[in-house]
């Protein structure tokens, strides 16, 4: 059986969402729309509808966690809902809303880290996207009242460290990487975006996939998040006109994985489900159900659902962040009914035939 057959066959397999949370009064006349730009952590179901990945019941409704990721709630607390580019209508308009272009696996280029395993399938990086958002609005200025958020750069770094590297090659690739974020910025502010949110990245090392290599993570992820600031400085005297949003994920999971329970988590180091990511196998069934069970106890038990990516809980922080920066009200925490609703998942059963994705 093929890795797209058996990617298809386990979408199949449905998983409630958890309860949403209810819209802040305040919240709704921010922005008029949201336009999302970046990798899997904005991802609302763009690496689904092309690749058939992430799959169910590992992954939740193409969301590279177990719920809701930080745009969700960002865009519920808004009152926003934007559209995802993978089912824009074919007329060629823009959602009254707004439109989420992130895809897992983006790069901050044009390539992404699934073309590797999905070569038939034009998976776009963060390039890509800004070129598809200013041809959809074929000379048109972009919407001055919208939110525009970025966020990307993981996946340059984890695909340059997948293989030796000699010294030289990793200032090259944060210079490269920054550019390239830098780019995406400056094009948004031309083509008149005007309240625009950027993330810096949080500590690479700290994440459950960059234990071994912590130190050097977590010093290339310091000299990224420095460049990246002096690039915004730059950005902000050419484009006067423009609010550059810092969303500093880098302290917010600092913060966290320092004192976790100052923010009500058990576990800010480890990876729930004892997920490889991306591979995912049968075995890994055993590690979703023990990950359950905890999460259905405490919903906050734990940050990260797999070795890269958030939880849920994880996601909302990030939200909350966000919100604080935009001065608009936090996420509330989530219903009683939303912590029984993960209950359902621990009857979640059957084999899977191993993959490498």
């Amino acid at each position: 059986m093929s890795i797209k057959t058996v990617l298809k066959a386990v979408t199949g397999t449905a998983i409630a969402l958890a309860t949403f949370s209810t819209l802040p009064a305040n919240a709704a006349s921010q922005y008029d729309s949201l336009f999302v730009f970046g990798d899997s952590t904005s991802d609302t179901g763009n690496s689904l509808n092309l690749t058939g990945f992430p799959p169910e019941p590992f992954y939740t409704n193409g969301r590279f966690s177990n719920g809701s990721v930080w745009v969700d709630y960002l865009g519920e607390s808004l009152g926003l809902n934007p559209t995802l580019f993978t089912t824009l209508p074919s007329n060629g308009s823009i959602p009254s809303q707004g439109i989420n272009f992130a895809t897992g696996g983006a790069k901050t280029g044009r390539d992404n880290i699934a073309d590797q395993f999905f070569p038939d399938v034009d998976s776009p990086g963060l390039a890509e996207q800004i070129d598809e958002y200013t041809n959809l609005l074929g000379g048109r200025s972009a919407d001055p009242d919208a939110l525009y958020t970025v966020f990307a750069g993981g996946n340059d770094y984890i695909d340059l460290l997948s293989s030796p590297v000699t010294p030289d090659e990793i200032p090259a690739q944060i210079s490269q990487t920054v550019g390239n974020l830098s780019n995406a910025l400056a094009t948004l502010a031309q083509s008149g975006a005007r309240n625009i949110v950027i993330a810096n990245l949080p500590n690479l090392g700290d994440l459950p996939v960059g234990s071994s290599q912590q130190a050097l993570l977590n010093q290339l992820t310091s000299n990224h998040n420095a460049l990246l600031a002096q690039s915004i400085a730059g950005l902000e005297q050419q484009f006067s006109g423009t609010n550059f949003i810092r969303l500093d994920v880098n302290s917010l999971f600092q913060n966290v994985r320092n004192d976790p329970a100052r923010f009500g988590f058990s576990n800010a180091t480890d990876n729930c489900t004892n997920f490889d990511f991306p591979i995912i196998d049968s075995a890994d069934l055993a590690g979703l159900r023990n990950c359950n069970t905890a999460l259905a106890n405490d919903p906050k038990a734990f940050v990260f659902w797999d070795n890269q990516h958030p939880t849920t809980e994880g996601h909302r922080l990030i939200a909350n962040a966000a919100l604080d920066s935009l001065g608009v009200k936090s996420v509330p925490e989530p219903s009683l009914i939303s912590a029984l609703g993960l209950l359902g998942l621990l009857a979640i059963g059957g084999a899977l035939q191993r993959n490498n994705l």
